[in-house]
């Protein structure tokens, strides 16, 4: 994997967690007509997703989207995007925007928190939920409690555990809480996970994946909880426009169907996002 590559995915894993306030935020992008052509995509027997090829989900997300398809017996065109341009500007909302109106149903990859209230984006039911843990290289070290205080610990900026580890941190006295490292990528965070400067480095289970090959335990990391810091795990769907309320439906109840009966997990689990590394 290139570093440009890297940083992207860094990027995009960042966005996936800043959660429900940055997206009930955004107002339809203005994109003028003659930069876009408005379509319905759903054409007869067949629905369309776009998804990101820097995405640490990619893989993930294609696999769901076909057993998708395949549970509303429909056939599955995936349109892939590098979505080049910078997370949580205009440029980014533009290029999904147009995505939606030219070349997809759907938009794969998103963080569906609750009380969205984007007026133009319609989210689907989440369709699988991954979670934050502490990537360490000191055997002793079974939780994010075991570490003592004052030690540096990595963490991704913008990320919903990095606002639980400052708030964890915030009611604490001084002498009790941990050095924290703000990292601006994933990458850098392993780097120095590596090479001894911080005790552990805080992940989202689906980057460090992609940044190990699906192996951490392999380059000797091993995956612990974030006890006694609590962050619950993200929840990952897709986004729709508003006027596609009817195939939004479809999907929910194809996701619920696929959830209850093991399938998506079993494409988690073959994709190889990590668990936790065993006690």
């Amino acid at each position: 994997m290139t570093s440009m590559k890297r940083r992207l995915c860094a990027a995009l894993a960042a966005f996936a967690f800043v959660g429900t306030e940055a997206i009930a935020q955004i107002a339809i992008p203005y994109v003028p007509p003659e930069l876009h052509q408005e379509r319905r995509w759903l054409r007869g027997s067949t629905v369309t997703f776009c998804i990101w090829e820097v995405s640490p989900t990619f893989a993930v997300d294609r696999e769901i989207g076909q057993a998708i398809a395949d549970a509303l017996l429909l056939e599955a065109d995936f349109r892939v995007y590098d979505n080049r341009v910078p997370l949580l500007g205009d440029d980014f909302w533009e290029a999904v925007f147009i995505q939606l109106a030219e070349q997809c149903d759907a938009v794969m990859g998103f963080s569906i928190a609750g009380n969205l209230s984007s007026d133009w984006l319609l989210p689907s039911s989440p369709y699988f939920e991954a979670p934050f843990v502490l990537g360490v290289t000191n055997p002793d070290y079974r939780r994010l409690g075991d570490i003592p205080p004052g030690r540096p610990i990595g963490s991704l900026l913008y990320t919903l555990a990095d606002a639980r580890l400052m708030e964890y941190q915030s009611v604490l006295p001084q002498e009790q809480r941990w050095t924290r490292y703000p990292f601006s990528s994933a990458q850098q965070g392993l780097d120095f996970l590596n090479d001894g400067r911080v005790e552990g480095t805080i992940f989202w289970t689906p980057t460090i994946g992609q940044l190990t090959d699906g192996d951490p335990e392999g380059q000797g990391i091993r995956l612990v909880p974030l006890d006694p810091v609590t962050t619950p795990p993200s929840p990952i769907g897709m986004m729709l426009r508003e006027h596609n309320a009817f195939l939004r439906n479809e999907i929910d109840q194809a996701i619920a169907a696929l959830r209850a009966d093991g399938t998506i997990d079993a494409l988690v689990e073959a994709a190889g996002i990590p668990t936790l590394s065993a006690q």
